[in-house]
C-alpha cells in the first residue's frame, strides 16, 4: 500500500476491518478537497512517527485555512490516524485491531487494562494455556471473572478469518478454566460407590454428600480412592470431623455434613462403621444420652400410660383409620389432641363429640405455630366429618361460600365464631340475640379493636341474609341493621354532590375500587371543612382547592392520606375538554379499557389547547411536543403515544372515526437521540431509511430540517427519498443553511450521496 488512493481501494473492498465504509471514505475524499488532488497520490506515511510530521497534533497556518477549525481538523486527524493503523499501515498496538475485529463480529470486548494487568509486557500471542492458568490461581471475585471474560473473548476471536490470516492470534485455544473449591484447588470428583449409594438411598443429598466427602479429604480422615478411614468410622473419628466442619463452615452445616457422611458409609460398608456410633451426642454433647433398658417388661411398667380414650371415641378412632387409611403418625397426632380436649368429659358420646366441635385450639395449644394449629383443625374437621358431627360454624360458612358472600362478610362469619366460643358457655350460630353482638361489639370497642366490631358488623348482616336457607341452624328473627363504626361520626355528603362525583368517575373510567377511593376523600374533605353548606352547590375545581387548602391548614394528619387524590380530582374538573376528545373518552371507557391504558387525558390536555380534535393531531405535533419534555416525561408521553395507536385495533373506537388517519408513533428511542431530529422524517424517507446507522439518520435529519426551515417542504408535504435528497435540493441547503459550519454540513451532505450513489433505486 504505497498511496491514500490504494488505502481507498482496500477500504471499499472491504480489506480494512470497518463497520461501516461510508465515514472513512468521507473524509478520504473530504482531505482530497480541502488539500487538492495531490492528496491521493501522495505516499502513505510509514510510521506513526511520519504521520505525526505529516499531520502535526497542532494544525499548522496552512493547515487550518484548509479545515477552518482546529477542533474540525482534529476529528480528522484523529479518524485518519485510526484508519492508518486499522489498515496496518504501520506496527502498532494489536489491541486496536482486535478490539474493531470483536466489534464487528460481535465479540465482547477485549479488556485492555486487565490483560496488561495480567500480563505485564506481553503481547495477546504470547500467552499461553499455562501463563493464563498461574494468573488466574490467585485471583478471586470480579478480578477472576474480568480476567476469564477477556480470555475467552481472545479465543473466540482465534476463529475469525481475518486473525488468522494476519498472525494477530495463534490458533491454540487457550481453553475453559478448571473449576476450583476454596478459591484454588481443583474441584475433586465424587467416588463411584458415594454416587451409587445416594442413587440407591432416597434420603441420601448429593450435595450433602459430596461436601461432605470434600472435608474429610481436607481433614485427611479419607484419602482419595479410599471409600473408609483405615480404623473404620469410630466416634473419636466422627467428633474430629464435626468439631473441624463446625469451625470452618457452622455448626448446624456441620451436624448436617455428619449425618450424610455416616449414612453414606453404612451404605458403602456398614461392618466398619459402628451400630452405636451416637451421632446425637456427637451433636449435642450437653444433652446425656439415654440408657438402653434391657427388661422391656420393667421399661413398659415404668412409662406413664396416656390416659385412655372414651370408649365410643376409640371405636370410631379404629373405623376412622381403616376407612381412610391414615398412617400411624397420624393416628397417634389425633388421639394426643382429643386426649387433650377430653380430659374433662364424663364419657358421654355426644357431649365428647361437641366439645370436640368447639374446642379452641389457640387455647389449648398457644406454643404452637399458627401453622401447626391450621393442620390440627383440618385433622379435627376430618375426624368430626367421618363422625357424622360437623361444626355448626363450619356448616355455616360453607353455606355461605354456595351463596357467593364477599370475603369481608366470611371473615365477619369468622370473628362471630370466635366470639361465641371465647363465651363462658360456648355459643352456636342460633343461640345469640341482637343483645349478645351488641355487648360484644361494646367490647371490641373498649378494648381498642375497632376491626373486630366492624367485622362483627358484616357478620350479622351475613346471617341476616342466610336466615331463608338455614332454619335448622339459625333462629327466624333478624339481628337487624346496626350502625357503621366505620365512619366516626363523619357526615353524609349530600345526595347531588355524590352522584356528581359517581358520574364523573365513569366518565374518567375510574374503576369500583376507584370511585370508592374518590369518594371516601371527598367526604373527609367534607367532615373536616369550615363551612359545610358550600358542598350544596356544582362540583368544580375552585370549591376542591379552596376546601382542601382550608381543611389541610386545620386538620393536617388527618387530611394527609387524601390530599394527592384531592388534588388530582380538581385537575380533572379545572379541564377544557373540546366535543371530539370528549366523544373519544366516551368510546374508550365504553370499550372497556382500564384508566391505566387510557391515554385520551393526557393527550387532550395538549391537543384541546391548541384547538385540535383528536383526528386533527399527527405525528409531527406528538414528535414537537415530546422534543420540549424532560428526559423522564420523554418515556411516559412515549407511552402514551403507544397507548393512542393501540386504540384503533379496537373495533369499537375504530367505527367511531375519531382517531387520525395515521399513527403517531413511535417516538425517538431513547439513547439514540438525534441533534437534529426536530421534525419526523416523512413515512416514503424513514422506510428508505431503515437499517442506517447514526451518522447518516442524522445526516437526513439535517437535510430535512433545513428544507422545512428554508420553505422548501411544508408541514403535511412527504417527499420520497428521490425527492428530498435531490441533487439540487442538497446544492440549496448547503447554500443557505446556518445550523452549523460549512465544513460539518459539507461531511452530512457527503453521507448523504455515498447512501444515495449505492442505492439502485435512487442512483439512477
Amino acid at each position: 500500500m504505497r498511496s491514500f488512493s490504494d488505502l481507498k481501494d482496500a477500504v471499499r473492498s472491504g480489506a480494512v476491518p470497518l463497520r461501516g465504509a461510508q465515514s472513512a471514505l468521507a473524509h478520504l475524499d473530504l482531505a482530497e478537497k480541502l488539500l487538492g488532488a495531490g492528496f491521493y497520490t501522495g505516499p502513505v506515511p510509514a510510521s506513526e512517527a511520519e504521520f505525526d510530521a505529516m499531520f502535526p497534533q497542532e494544525p499548522d497556518a496552512n493547515l487550518l485555512v484548509h479545515f477552518g477549525t482546529r477542533g474540525f481538523y482534529r476529528r480528522w486527524r484523529s479518524a485518519m490516524k485510526r484508519l492508518c493503523i486499522l489498515a496496518e499501515l504501520w506496527p502498532a498496538d494489536p489491541f486496536i485491531l482486535l478490539c474493531q475485529i470483536a466489534s464487528l463480529e460481535g465479540i465482547g470486548p477485549i479488556e485492555k487494562c486487565v490483560f496488561r494487568r495480567h500480563f505485564p509486557g506481553q503481547s495477546p500471542k504470547d500467552v499461553t494455556r499455562q501463563l493464563a492458568l498461574d494468573a488466574d490461581r490467585d485471583l478471586r471475585g470480579m478480578a477472576r471473572n474480568q480476567l476469564r471474560r477477556t480470555v475467552a473473548n481472545l479465543d473466540r476471536l482465534r476463529a475469525v478469518p481475518v486473525v488468522r490470516t494476519r498472525g494477530l492470534l495463534p490458533p491454540e485455544q487457550i481453553g475453559p478454566f478448571p473449576r476450583y473449591l476454596g478459591g484454588d484447588r481443583i474441584r475433586i470428583e465424587l467416588p463411584e460407590y458415594f454416587t451409587e449409594a445416594c442413587a440407591c438411598d432416597p434420603k441420601l443429598n448429593l450435595a450433602h454428600v459430596r461436601r461432605a466427602y470434600e472435608i474429610s479429604l481436607d481433614l485427611e480422615i479419607l484419602q482419595a480412592g479410599e471409600a473408609m478411614p483405615p480404623g473404620g468410622f469410630t466416634a473419636d473419628v466422627a467428633r474430629k470431623f464435626h468439631t473441624e466442619a463446625a469451625t470452618r463452615i457452622s455448626p448446624a452445616s456441620a451436624g448436617l455434613y455428619l449425618r450424610a457422611l455416616v449414612r453414606a458409609l453404612r451404605t458403602v460398608d456398614s461392618v466398619r462403621v459402628l451400630d452405636d456410633l451416637g451421632v446425637k451426642s456427637i451433636l449435642r454433647p450437653d444433652q446425656p444420652r439415654k440408657k438402653v433398658v434391657k427388661d422391656e417388661g420393667k421399661a413398659k411398667r415404668s412409662a406413664s400410660a396416656p390416659s385412655p380414650l372414651p370408649y365410643g371415641i376409640e371405636t370410631i378412632l379404629e373405623f376412622y383409620q381403616s376407612a381412610r387409611s391414615r398412617p400411624r403418625k397420624h393416628m397417634t397426632t389425633l388421639r394426643g389432641v382429643l386426649r387433650q380436649i377430653l380430659q374433662q368429659n364424663s364419657g358421654d358420646m355426644n357431649e365428647a363429640l361437641e366439645s370436640i366441635a368447639v374446642a379452641d385450639l389457640d387455647v389449648l395449644f398457644p406454643d404452637l405455630l399458627p401453622s401447626s394449629r391450621r393442620n390440627l383443625r383440618g385433622m379435627l374437621k376430618a375426624f368430626l366429618a367421618f363422625a357424622g358431627h360437623t361444626d355448626p360454624w363450619d356448616d355455616l360458612r360453607d353455606l355461605a361460600k354456595k351463596q357467593g358472600l364477599t370475603t369481608q362478610q366470611l371473615k365477619g362469619i369468622t370473628t362471630l365464631r370466635r366470639y361465641a366460643r371465647s363465651a363462658s358457655q360456648p355459643l352456636t350460630p342460633g343461640e345469640f340475640t341482637r343483645k349478645t353482638v351488641l355487648q360484644w361489639c361494646g367490647d371490641a370497642r373498649e378494648a381498642g379493636r375497632r376491626a373486630d366490631a366492624q367485622k362483627i358488623r358484616q357478620g350479622c348482616l351475613a346471617l341476616d341474609r342466610l336466615r331463608p336457607f338455614a332454619p335448622n341452624l339459625l333462629r327466624p328473627e333478624p339481628i337487624g341493621q346496626m350502625d357503621d363504626l366505620r365512619r366516626r361520626g363523619n357526615p353524609l355528603l349530600p345526595t347531588s354532590l355524590e352522584q356528581m362525583l359517581e358520574q364523573h368517575a365513569a366518565q374518567a373510567g375510574f374503576t369500583k375500587l376507584g370511585t370508592k377511593a374518590l369518594l371516601v376523600a371527598v367526604r373527609k374533605l367534607h367532615a373536616c371543612s369550615r363551612d359545610r353548606t358550600r358542598f350544596h352547590g356544582p362540583l368544580n375545581a375552585d370549591l376542591i382547592r379552596r376546601q382542601l387548602t382550608e381543611s389541610v391548614q386545620d386538620h393536617p394528619e388527618e387530611m394527609a392520606p387524601y390530599r394527592t387524590e384531592l388534588a388530582r380530582l380538581a385537575e380533572r374538573l379545572d379541564m377544557r375538554w373540546s366535543d371530539g376528545w370528549r366523544q373519544l373518552q366516551a368510546a374508550v371507557v365504553s370499550a372497556g379499557i382500564a384508566r391505566s391504558d387510557n391515554p385520551v387525558e393526557e393527550l387532550a390536555r395538549v391537543a384541546v389547547p391548541a384547538g385540535l380534535e383528536p383526528w386533527q393531531v399527527d405525528r409531527e405535533w406528538a414528535w414537537l411536543h415530546e422534543r420540549g419534555l424532560r428526559p423522564d416525561l420523554r418515556l411516559t408521553w412515549a407511552r402514551k403515544i403507544a397507548r393512542f395507536d393501540d386504540l384503533g385495533a379496537n373495533e369499537i373506537i375504530a367505527a367511531t372515526e375519531l382517531l387520525p388517519p395515521i399513527m403517531l408513533g413511535p417516538m425517538p428511542p431513547r439513547g439514540t437521540r438525534l441533534k437534529n431530529a426536530v421534525y419526523p422524517l416523512p413515512a416514503p424517507v424513514e422506510t428508505a431509511a431503515a437499517g442506517c446507522d447514526k451518522p447518516l439518520l442524522e445526516a437526513m435529519h439535517f437535510v430535512w430540517r433545513c428544507a422545512r426551515d428554508l420553505g422548501i417542504w411544508e408541514r403535511c408535504d412527504a417527499p420520497d427519498a428521490r425527492a428530498l435528497f435531490d441533487e439540487r435540493v442538497l446544492d440549496d441547503v448547503e447554500s443557505r443553511q446556518d445550523k452549523m459550519t460549512p465544513q460539518s454540513a459539507q461531511l452530512h451532505l457527503n453521507r448523504i450521496r455515498d447512501w444515495r450513489e449505492g442505492r439502485i433505486d435512487l442512483s439512477k
